[in-house]
């Protein structure tokens, strides 16, 4: 039986890191290791991270001796995993019981080198009862990268090990989702997903992407992003991948949707401009994110609402929260 190391960078959570935890010892699959990494809690995190290694064998605990980051706290735990594959739970979040079990049943079953699970989104203690209709498919890694089922967020997925070889996340960046996940979709020779939602992403009213008053605050970190995918287009125009160049330009076009959608919300003469400077970024990616084939006929409709009227484009876009 293959064996999965799940990570969960810890960082002042002490709210919340024991109903993590306890969902992770929950599990129905066995074979599993459990690595806290304290990025120097100031909030007793860490000692409660000792705590609990020492009533479960399973759990393993590195301390950082200074804060490092999100991403730092996950190239940690990534450089001392035992398993075969690797998870990641962020630290707030909790997961269900057969949350280990299903995917490493699903990449089995498709010989899956990286396996994406559903999500619930909320601020609830437990999931809800709500029934979803479970389907999944598999594809193969250009298949995958242009199509919209793959979402950038390292958490939800299961990963083979060795893809991770030569890769890391980017410490000191936010956003550090989107230099990764698209090089480790495209190093798997196979990707299974599935809308089983067997994740529950926690929505902290203080965290640095879920609060709209941060969106001035962090607007400089928050376009990190454009950074990402200025890297993830030369990635594929030295992989003479084409397709997957105009599929980030279309990526780049949805986030700018989303964003400009965003800042709609706070009302200020600096949004105002901000938003009138996405638009700009817009007018340019949007020639080359329209030769991506295969777009369905109601987003290139979209895009070019947004060309030529972006408030009301932006205004629907809020409402249908419009993902890539």
């Amino acid at each position: 039986m293959n064996k999965v190391s799940i990570i969960v960078p810890v960082f002042n959570v002490a709210l919340y890191l024991e109903r993590c935890v306890q969902s992770l010892l929950r599990q129905n699959y066995p074979n599993y290791e459990l690595i806290l990494i304290d990025d120097c809690s100031t909030d007793g995190s860490g000692e409660m991270c000792d705590s609990l290694a020492g009533k479960n064998d399973k759990i393993r605990v590195i301390h950082h001796s200074q804060n490092a980051g999100l991403s730092a706290a996950r190239n940690s735990g990534i450089d001392a995993v035992c398993g075969d594959f690797i998870t990641f739970v962020d630290s707030d979040d909790f997961v269900k019981e057969d949350f280990l079990l299903k995917m490493m049943e699903l990449a089995s079953e498709f010989d899956a080198q990286l396996v994406q699970c559903g999500y619930e989104k909320g601020s609830a203690d437990c999931f809800s009862e709500r029934q979803n209709l479970v389907k999944t498919q598999s594809f193969m890694a250009k298949e995958a990268l242009c199509g919209y089922r793959i979402k950038s967020q390292a958490c939800c997925k299961l990963y083979k090990k060795e893809l991770f070889d030569g890769i890391r996340f980017p410490v000191g960046l936010i956003h550090e989702d989107e230099y990764v996940t698209y090089k480790l979709v495209y190093r798997s020779k196979t990707v299974a997903v599935t809308t089983d939602e067997l994740y529950y992403y926690y929505q902290r009213p203080n965290s640095i992407m879920g609060n709209v008053t941060n969106v001035s605050a962090q607007y400089n970190r928050r376009n990190d992003w454009i950074l990402a995918y200025v890297e993830r287009i030369t990635f594929f125009e030295k992989e003479n991948e084409p397709q997957l160049v105009y599929r980030t330009y279309e990526k780049i076009c949805i986030d700018i949707i989303l964003r400009y959608a965003e800042m709609m919300r706070v009302k200020s003469e600096i949004n105002e401009n901000r938003r009138k400077s996405y638009h700009r970024n817009f007018k340019c990616c949007y020639p080359l994110a329209l030769k991506k084939e295969h777009i369905p006929l109601k987003r290139k409709l979209f895009y070019t609402m947004f060309r030529y009227v972006p408030k009301l484009t932006g205004r629907i876009a809020a409402q249908l929260k419009l993902r890539g």
